[in-house]
Parts: structure tokens; C-alpha cells; sequence
């Protein structure tokens, strides 16, 4: 069956059938949309309820807010990006500098409406809402026939936060939804980015990985923020043993460089040779840790590269941040494959990464920030043995 629509200038071009469908629904009185939906007609009416409900599952999964949400258009869902060959969504984040992007998969939480991958989930959401707004899309305005959320009743229109509100209410009052208090509850998309952050404290996922999902830059921006969630007190105590955790690590690796620092002397003549990673303040003088290592040779120089970056006697220029930068973003790339995630190398990952991002990040790095991002763009163009390594 084609749907036929009463527009004047539609009517004009009816056919002989569509003329016949048209006289017996008004001489019957017949609602012509309650008809398609009983035969499953595809329509270009789609109703706000429809598309609504997608939209709240992507605030519940991904953590969202709702702007960025409603602004998705349809081919802002990537099966592979460009760099790292993984799936991704690009959205536009609110109160940033403009456009992010969330790599889907980075870790599996265990949390059962988490059990699906954010990539499958993502996928079907796009798929779905693409094939129901089909008919719609075709008498969008082309300002708006790329958004992927948009509704037809009498016109096509975008989804709003003033219409996903009307939403709220009618799912408020369909499901008789009320608050502790036994009053109406008040329902916004809001609440789905707490609930999502509270339940991955409390299935003890780290900071580390909340930061990731969450899209922060910086793990000091989840700290605050879980700081300021309302937690309950069993998940408060996590949030607080996990920040204390990493704050006294901090200050231990702290005092006992700085320790170190006031028992070391250099002469003139001491090596400094270059590692792929960084120069050596003396590569046959290497740290504790290293000695301890049973790849140390007394006497030989030291050859553990992969371990220059906690190391004290690394030096660093700015010829070497767009290197590392291409292997924070290999290392971010990684944590998506499950061959890393289920092994030890994962736990090296996480430690790897977050050294990285004392020495990249903005705020606490040495380097200025223009640097920081003439740097990273410099980083696109480079490739690591990273992804190579782990089969990635």
C-alpha cells in the first residue's frame, strides 16, 4: 500500500486508486493514520513517542546530555574512524570548545543494561530511527533532512528540549512514574548521567575509565564531578577510597622524586644518550625499579625503553610530544579490543595512559598549550608499533 497525504497539491496527483482509498476512509469516517497503522503502513507520520524513546536510551547508555543528543544528525555514527579504525560518534558538546568524539567499546562494564557494546547499541538506534523517519525525511527542510531525531505530524520538525519535555510528562503520567514523596516525578534527561556514573562506581569500574567514557580530558574533571554527584554513602565511601588512592600515589611518587632529586649530582661528563621515547640523563644509572629488574645487567647500559616514561632520568622536548601523543591515542585505541582488555597487558595500558596525560594534559603538563596543540596535530601523521604489537 502507498500512503496517500491530503496536501492540496498531492491530492492533484492522486491516482485512480488513491482517489478510491480517499473517498471510502471519509465516508466512513475512518481515522486514515489509525488505518495504516493496523494494516503496518509506513507513513511519514512519526510521532514524537516514537523517536522520544530512542532519544532517552541514548542519554541512559551513553551518558549524554540531551542537546548533543537531539543535534546527532545520520552520519555521525562512524563503523571506522578514520585513525584508529574503531566506531565512534561525533556530537557537539555543550559549554566546550565544539566538536567531540566518543569511541565506542572502550571497556566492558558489568552492568546488565551494559552487557550489549555501546557499538552495537549505537548502531541499531541509528539504523532503526533512520528506516522509521524515511518517509518523514523525504518533506524535511533541507536545514533539518540530516537530523536524525524528527518527528511528522502536520509538518516535519526537530526534536527540542520544550517537546522532549511534553514527552516526559507523558510517560509521567501513562506509567503513573512518582517520586519518593509519592508525588509526579519529575523526569529529564538529566538524570540518566548521574544514575550511569553511580552505577559504574558501584560495579567498582575505575576513575580512570569513567574519565574515559564520560569524554573528560582530564581525570581531575571527573574527580570534581564525581565530588559533586549525590551519592548514597556506600557509593560516596568508593568515589572517596578511589580519589584518596590516587592522590596518595601521587604524593608518594612525588616525595620520593623529590628525594631523589636532592641525592643526585651530575658532572659534566655524565651520558646523556637518546631512547626512542626521550633523551637519558644517564642510561648506566638507571632507578631502582630498573635495577631490580632481571633484564638489568651491572654495567651495561640500561635498555628497557618501554619503561622511559617513569622513569626519573627521562628528558623530554617538544621534538618528542608528537610522539606521544600518537601513542596515547594507540593506547586509547587498545583499551577497545577485548585481546588487551581480558589480559595483563591492560592493567599496563591504564598506567602508560595516565602518565601520558600528566605529561600532555594541559594542566599539569610542562609545556604551554600551544605547543601542546601544534603537537598533537603533528601526532595525526604518525603511527606506533602499539596497535601491531597487541594485533590490533
Amino acid at each position: 500500500c502507498i500512503p496517500i497525504y491530503r496536501d492540496r497539491e498531492l491530492i492533484k496527483k492522486y491516482t485512480a486508486g488513491q482517489r478510491k482509498l480517499n473517498q471510502y476512509v471519509t465516508s466512513r469516517r475512518i481515522s486514515l493514520n489509525e488505518l495504516y497503522d493496523e494494516w503496518g503502513v509506513k507513513t511519514r507520520r512519526t510521532a514524537l513517542r516514537d523517536v522520544g524513546l530512542y532519544v532517552l536510551k541514548m542519554a541512559q547508555v551513553l551518558g549524554m546530555n540531551l542537546n548533543p543528543i537531539l543535534d546527532l544528525e545520520i552520519d555521525d555514527y562512524q563503523k571506522n574512524h578514520p585513525l584508529t579504525n574503531k566506531p565512534c560518534l561525533t556530537y557537539w558538546k555543550e559549554r566546550s570548545t565544539g566538536e567531540k568524539m566518543i569511541h565506542l567499546d572502550l571497556f566492558q562494564a558489568d552492568l546488565q543494561w551494559l552487557s550489549i557494546s555501546q557499538k552495537q547499541f549505537v548502531e541499531t538506534v541509528f539504523n532503526e530511527v533512520i528506516q522509521l523517519t524515511s518517509e518523514s525525511r523525504k518533506y524535511a527542510p533541507d536545514e533539518i533532512s540530516n537530523r536524525l531525531f524528527i518527528t511528522y505530524y502536520k509538518k516535519c520538525i526537530t526534536i527540542t528540549e520544550s517537546t522532549m519535555s511534553i514527552f516526559y510528562s507523558e510517560l509521567v503520567d501513562k506509567y503513573h512514574l512518582e517520586d519518593d514523596d509519592g508525588n509526579p516525578m519529575v523526569l529529564t534527561t538529566t538524570r540518566f548521567r548521574p544514575t550511569l556514573v553511580s552505577e559504574l562506581v558501584d560495579a567498582g569500574v575505575s576513575i580512570r575509565k569513567i574519565q574515559y567514557l564520560l569524554g573528560h580530558a582530564s581525570i581531575y574533571t571527573t574527580m570534581s564531578y564525581l565530588e559533586k554527584l549525590d551519592f548514597d554513602r556506600v557509593i560516596k565511601d568508593k568515589a572517596r577510597k578511589a580519589i584518596e588512592e590516587v592522590y596518595s600515589k601521587a604524593v608518594r611518587t612525588n616525595k620520593h622524586n623529590f628525594h631523589q632529586k636532592q641525592q643526585r649530582r651530575y658532572n659534566d661528563n655524565q651520558i646523556i644518550m637518546k631512547t626512542p621515547l626521550g633523551g637519558c640523563k644517564n642510561i648506566f644509572d638507571p632507578p631502582g625499579f630498573i635495577k631490580k629488574s632481571s633484564f638489568y645487567v651491572k654495567g651495561r647500559p640500561c635498555s628497557q625503553y618501554n619503561k622511559c616514561l617513569s622513569c626519573d632520568n627521562v628528558m623530554l622536548t617538544e621534538k618528542h610530544l608528537p610522539e606521544l601523543f600518537a601513542m596515547q591515542r594507540d593506547y586509547l585505541a587498545t583499551l577497545e579490543s577485548s585481546e588487551v582488555v581480558n589480559t595483563p597487558y591492560h592493567v599496563v595500558v591504564l598506567e602508560n595512559l595516565s602518565l601520558l596525560d600528566d605529561i600532555l594534559n594541559p594542566e599539569t603538563s610542562e609545556f604551554e598549550e600551544d605547543t601542546l596543540i601544534l603537537a598533537k596535530e603533528n601526532s595525526l601523521f604518525i603511527e606506533t608499533t602499539i596497535l601491531d604489537s597487541w594485533g590490533g
